[in-house]
């Protein structure tokens, strides 16, 4: 299966193509929740002790996951996370119901 690519342009109006980021979840996940997240998603993700990584195949996944699960969202793409998507729960307080 041939990986999706997203192109846009920067700002000195060059053409940029991108692969789907990888994916890292900060927050602990227990293996019930991790096994939803993997079935509704079609992401695998894995605990390597700094978070839980996946590597999307497509933009769908990442669609699904961040349209199904509550997650504050922080983009990198430096030296040390090149595309590199980190999620971790949101938790409001009990009186934004």
């Amino acid at each position: 299966m041939k990986q999706e690519t997203l192109t846009v342009y920067d700002g000195n109006d060059r053409e940029i193509t991108k692969n789907p980021p990888t994916i890292i979840i900060l927050d602990f996940i227990n293996s019930g929740a991790l096994f939803h997240l993997n079935r509704n998603t079609g992401l695998k993700f894995k605990d390597t002790g700094l978070g839980y990584v996946a590597k999307a195949d497509n933009f769908k996944q990442i669609a699904k996951l961040l349209f199904t699960y509550n997650f504050k969202t922080q983009y990198f793409n430096n030296r040390d996370y090149e595309n590199t998507l980190m999620l971790k729960f949101a938790h409001y307080p009990a009186d934004w119901e």
